[in-house]
């Protein structure tokens, strides 16, 4: 899937993300892409291919995990919403509420100031803690995100095996491009 400036999104002309089925695996230079940005001379490791959750393809959860040289050790897990055509509004109080398939969750706060387009993030920094997040990232298959509004409006998303997947190996690709 690919995401569009404005939010929506669409489908990339493979079937699977950079064309990889679940059974062979997931290599990290498909998985991950560098900019550069000239101008301000700083490099952008994203995952190729954004996590859509989706229904219909019209309502959902995008899900882009990145990291930037400006941003040092930290991985930006960053979610795009879009319900019945309209974009929620979230806050820093607000939360994602993350079921793993073992039965363990994790909950995280917004780190995005109050906005109404639908984005919500948090940062796992690569520190002892940090590490620890990451590791169950790349270990547990996630199942079900749920992502709770301003106005208490709930977002709820559920994985399937090749999105669990395809997250643990782009959050290993990404913690181990940082350590280079």
């Amino acid at each position: 899937m690919i995401l569009n400036l404005d939010g929506t999104w669409r489908y990339a002309p493979t079937s699977t993300p950079a064309g990889i089925s679940v059974d062979a695996g997931f290599d990290c230079s498909a998985l991950l892409t560098e900019d550069y940005d000239e101008v301000t001379g700083r490099k952008t490791t994203r995952v190729t291919d954004a996590i859509v959750l989706s229904d219909d393809n019209t309502n959902g959860v995008v899900l882009n995990v990145f990291r930037s040289d400006a941003s040092g050790y930290f991985i930006f897990f960053m979610f795009k919403v879009v319900d019945e055509g309209k974009t929620p509004c979230f806050d820093k109080s607000n939360r994602l509420y993350l079921l793993f398939t073992d039965g363990s969750r994790q909950e995280y706060y917004n780190g995005a100031d109050f906005n109404c387009d639908g984005t919500f993030y948090f940062t796992v920094s690569i520190n002892a803690a940090g590490r620890k997040l990451l590791k169950e990232f790349q270990e547990k298959q996630l199942k079900t995100i749920r992502l709770v509004g301003y106005k208490g409006e709930s977002f709820q998303r559920d994985f399937d095996q090749y999105q669990a997947a395809y997250l643990n190996q782009a959050v290993g690709c990404m913690a181990r491009s940082i350590e280079k």
